[in-house]
């Protein structure tokens, strides 16, 4: 099977990984899954697991995402344990989830769609306090105000939020 023709299966490849390593349980990656490895039919279905300088540039960048959500998920312990509160699950691209544990609580949100998505989010009373959210992968901050929080996302991206 050949390597995918652009960047489209990369980028759905990173919103499955932050779905995966944001949701509650432990997550299972199989070699390959942290650079998005491809594959055919079985006996193809896997090629041997290849180091850092052998990957092309969207498998690197897939790599380097994985990289910051594994980083996230160490930092932030809701994301390793105990709940999970819906926050928005409404809307067909966008889905906003929180993790919360007796240290605190972290928003995951994804967008699934090809255009960047802005929501507002009513976060369930006693997740998160008013203040000031910073996006473990890098992107821009976001402010909870009265219980409410807008969030902005680029197309097939996520954000890991924690104060």
């Amino acid at each position: 099977a050949p390597a995918p023709s652009g960047s489209d299966a990369y980028q759905r490849e990173r919103v499955a990984l932050a779905w995966l390593l944001g949701g509650p349980g432990a997550p299972m990656l199989y070699y390959g899954d942290e650079y998005g490895e491809w594959g055919g039919a079985d006996p193809n279905n896997r090629v041997m697991w290849r180091g850092d300088k052998t990957l092309s540039a969207d498998e690197q960048a897939t790599l380097a995402f994985t990289r910051k959500l594994g980083a996230a998920r160490k930092e932030l312990s809701p994301l390793r344990r105990d709940s999970y509160v819906s926050v928005l699950n409404t809307n067909e691209d966008v889905l906003v989830f929180a993790r919360k544990d007796a240290t605190g609580a972290a928003l995951v949100a994804i967008n699934k769609s090809t255009g960047s998505r802005t929501v507002t989010a009513t976060i369930p009373s006693g997740v998160l306090a008013d203040g000031t959210l910073h996006d473990r992968l890098g992107g821009l901050d976001v402010s909870v105000s009265g219980g409410s929080a807008s969030i902005t996302l680029n197309a097939r991206s996520a954000a890991i939020l924690a104060p």
